[in-house]
């Protein structure tokens, strides 16, 4: 029988389709599933399906279904063949974000950007920065506070995790499909493995640095979560036919980090499946998913064979930037700065190009670019430089306004702390620039 809830969708069949047609739909917090072949129709149709569906034998469509959640908005279903083979499929993914080094939260912003494709139904996060936890915690209330990244370990993953009340409930979705996702993003420091450091001697090839060694904590994790999904998608699918699932199938990762020297590099390939990254500098030949060119290296259990992302590749997936950038200055205006642009505050040039607005070291500011007034904006030729407001930077990163405003306890941060909090992104999104 059907579940008391809220009813999200209404599925069809088209007969003739295929022999079997399977159909999924919402019950509660579980989904079920049938397999239907033309007999089981005839007597569906006859029955006319108790839990409310309609139809018959001569209509070209017949509903066999209503979808219903229980705690959750609408879910708007797709039509077309997933990966299951089923003509349907809920459209939303039901997902948990476990995002390691979170910073402010840039996984789960990126994240909740793809209102259409995934809902995060429960999120967990490791940092160890007051305010940026503080941040996190403002944006995304229910967040689930993990700690320092070193002190994860199987009783966390096993308990607070996979324990957790809500992953409970979805875990026979795990074991039927690819419905619910639980995926890790993680980036780890790069301080100790740029290029930079490299060239200095700096590093020794094998992650030695104080800072880098915490990478060694994103596999291990990732084998503790293999290790506590294994027994739920091993487990004997109650419909008969149903493909065999694999841990890979709902768990995922993506690993972010600098682009670095060769032998580093091989090092994060190793540890993470041996698998090559993909190198994406965000600006490069116009494929602006950010106003500010950051090459970066990108592990992802998803697509995992690797390789250069330019233009072409941004504009087939439909995610290049939505209008090739509507000038630093049209974002300046947004924020009542008119008449305003961007400049290298050493040589004084005007830039369109942004490298990095957060890089730090010991907490001094590397940051090159301020802004000024436009000559024909201002009465000395020059025209005096000052630092970008931070809710400019929190707009050119792809975060809601004022999104680092409040640290720890409700306290009003300064536009120094806002911006080493902004230094602590590891992920961003597109910016929004055409609203």
């Amino acid at each position: 029988p059907r579940e008391r809830g809220e009813c999200i969708a209404q599925m069809h069949f088209r007969d003739g389709w295929r022999e079997y047609t399977e159909v999924r739909f919402w019950g509660g917090a579980h989904l079920l599933k049938i397999a239907l072949n033309e007999k089981e129709r005839d007597d569906l149709r006859r029955k006319r399906m108790q839990w409310g569906a309609s139809g018959g034998k001569d209509q070209k469509e017949t509903t066999i279904g209503w979808a219903t959640f229980e705690d959750a908005g609408r879910y708007p279903v797709r039509e077309g063949k997933d990966y299951f083979g089923s003509r349907f499929h809920l459209f939303r993914k039901p997902t948990f974000l476990i995002s390691l080094f979170d910073g402010i939260g840039g996984a789960r912003v990126a994240i909740d950007s793809l209102p259409d494709h995934y809902r995060v139904i429960e999120s967990f996060s490791s940092e160890v920065d007051k305010n940026a936890k503080a941040v996190v915690s403002r944006y995304a209330p229910g967040t689930i506070d993990l700690g320092d990244v070193a002190d994860i370990n199987r009783h966390v993953i096993n308990n607070v995790i996979l324990g957790n009340k809500e992953v409970q409930k979805y875990r026979r979705c795990a074991v039927w499909n690819d419905e619910v996702h639980f995926v890790v993003i993680a980036g780890p420091p790069c301080q100790d493995v740029s290029q930079a450091k490299a060239r200095k001697g700096k590093t020794d090839g094998l992650l030695g640095g104080e800072k880098s060694m915490l990478f060694y904590h994103v596999p291990r994790i990732l084998c503790y979560l293999t290790e506590g999904l294994e027994p739920w998608i091993s487990e004997k699918p109650w419909m008969p036919g149903a493909p065999i699932r694999h841990v890979e199938d709902n768990l995922h990762y993506i690993v972010e980090n600098v682009d670095m020297a060769p032998s580093n590099m091989k090092q994060f390939n190793e540890f993470l499946g041996n698998i090559t990254p993909w190198k994406i500098d965000f600006n490069k030949g116009g494929a602006c998913a950010s106003f500010m060119s950051r090459r970066r290296l990108y592990w992802s259990s998803v697509k995992n064979w690797g390789g250069e992302i330019g233009i072409d590749a941004f504009l087939r997936l439909g995610c290049a930037h939505p209008a090739r950038r509507r000038s630093l200055e049209y974002v300046l205006a947004k924020h009542g700065l008119q008449g305003y642009e961007f400049c290298n505050r050493h040589s004084g040039k005007k830039v369109e190009l942004l490298g990095t607005l957060t890089r730090f070291v010991e907490n001094v500011g590397q940051e090159n670019y301020f802004i000024r007034l436009k000559k024909d904006h201002r009465d000395d030729p020059d025209g005096v430089m000052r630092e970008a407001p931070q809710v400019v930077n929190e707009n050119l990163m792809g975060f809601p306004q004022n999104h680092t405003k409040y640290g720890e306890k409700g306290k009003v941060l300064s536009e120094k702390e806002r911006r080493m909090l902004l230094g602590l992104v590891h992920i961003m999104r597109q910016p929004d620039l055409c609203s």
